[in-house]
């Protein structure tokens, strides 16, 4: 019987061809880690890092922000952000090249090649709620050892607070 699971490995690794699926959000510390086995994920990773997020974001306005993700270890990478407030989904976002985005969640749909000198780079637009309040950015990327198993790979999570007023 262990051939059975062995076989199904390649399969689960290439489940999701289009990006993780939304529903992982419901998780956000362990996004990814669902799916991508290795080591623990690595919380509030210094290997993510967000530009263009405002210190004050205003109601209704949008902001162009970059995901740059750079694990230190060469293989593939990619990820899945979330916008959330206590009662749900924060604005909306509108996805660049590569990405899928659906309400206020926002993924990569290909992944992209990282090495210990160069980092993954996602841009995309996010427009803030209408109404006032912290927004909590909950990002979750995998650095996949490009082995096409699910084993190997590790999981950076990351929040990442914002105040609209």
């Amino acid at each position: 019987m262990a051939a059975l699971p062995l076989a199904a490995i390649p399969f689960a690794a290439r489940a999701y061809p289009e990006g993780a699926p939304w529903k992982t959000l419901d998780r956000p510390g362990e996004a990814c880690a669902s799916c991508h086995f290795g080591d623990a994920p690595v919380a509030e990773s210094e290997a993510l890092t967000v530009e263009g997020a405002p210190a004050l974001a205003a109601p209704g306005e949008t902001y162009q922000l970059t995901l740059r993700f750079a694990p230190g270890e060469a293989g593939i990478a990619g990820y899945l952000a979330t916008f959330r407030r206590a009662e749900g989904e924060a604005g909306t976002v509108a996805p660049g090249e590569g990405q899928a985005a659906k309400d206020a969640a926002v993924r990569s749909t290909a992944p992209l090649p990282v090495s210990a000198e160069a980092c993954a780079e996602w841009t995309f637009a996010w427009t803030a709620p209408d109404t006032p309040g912290p927004v909590a950015l909950h990002i979750a990327a995998n650095a996949a050892n490009d082995d096409a198993s699910p084993f190997g790979d590790t999981v950076h999570v990351k929040t990442v607070v914002l105040a609209v007023e």
